[in-house]
């Protein structure tokens, strides 16, 4: 058995002992970067059953399920989460990119508009409505007004309103993640919610603190490898000079 087969033997032995937990997320990451897609979508598809709130799992599915030219079943997850998450950029534009490839211009607009008002930098609606000749100020202001009427300024790379009520329930989770010691997936969930919210200072914060606790982890296993490596040379000498 190689290197992967066991990581990945592991791992699916991890997430059958804990059937509730987040971690499938990552089996199914593992299966994809391995090129087994059937087993990836199986694993999300069978841990949303467990999980079904689990919004970064589910837009994961959507977009493999897009992916694997399976429109459908795509926009079915993705509409799924946008139940829960109206808000959801990744899940508006994955049906977003499959109206405009199947010639659902209709669809297409409805859906770009949406994402544009909730993400006016985004240049691929942008470029959409600009190529259908759309009339709209959202495609001519730079600035934006949140709920209260005050304006935005995005020149500012981490220009932001309050953070949203389900933004904070994920931050929360990526707070538990990491007092559980699960640190990858802590990571994984921070980058997901980075591609939602690019621009929220807290978001960006967790992920540095992330960073930095992954970082002093990777240096403290350094360290314990090198302590180890000189008391094995130790003990070999001990036992060779003992032999002589």
């Amino acid at each position: 058995m190689n290197t992967t087969d066991n990581f990945l033997e592991v791992l699916s032995e991890r997430v059958r002992l804990n059937p509730d937990s987040h971690l499938f997320l990552s089996l199914a990451e593992e299966y994809k970067k391995h090129q087994r897609i059937e087993d990836a979508i199986d694993t999300l598809a069978e841990g949303l059953r467990k999980n079904p709130s689990f919004i970064p799992a589910r837009v994961k599915l959507a977009l493999w399920y897009a992916e694997s030219n399976m429109p459908a079943e795509a926009i079915r997850e993705a509409e799924k989460v946008l139940a829960i998450q109206s808000d959801n950029v990744n899940a508006l534009k994955i049906i977003f990119r499959i109206a405009k490839d199947l010639g659902d211009n209709e669809k297409a607009l409805q859906q770009a508009k949406t994402i544009l008002s909730l993400r006016p930098y985004d240049e691929e609606t942008r470029s959409y409505l600009q190529n259908n000749q759309v009339q709209s100020a959202d495609l001519s202001s730079p600035n934006r007004t949140d709920s209260t009427g005050e304006e935005l300024n995005l020149a500012d790379p981490l220009s932001s309103v309050d953070t949203p009520k389900n933004l904070h329930q994920e931050l929360r989770q990526t707070e538990i993640l990491i007092e559980q010691g699960r640190f990858r997936e802590a990571s994984m969930l921070c980058n997901l919610i980075l591609s939602d919210y690019p621009r929220d200072r807290k978001a960006l914060q967790r992920k540095e603190e992330i960073s930095s606790l992954l970082s002093l982890i990777r240096k403290k296993t350094e360290a314990v490898i090198e302590k180890l490596e000189y008391l094995k040379q130790t003990l070999i000498n001990r036992v060779f000079h003992t032999t002589q």
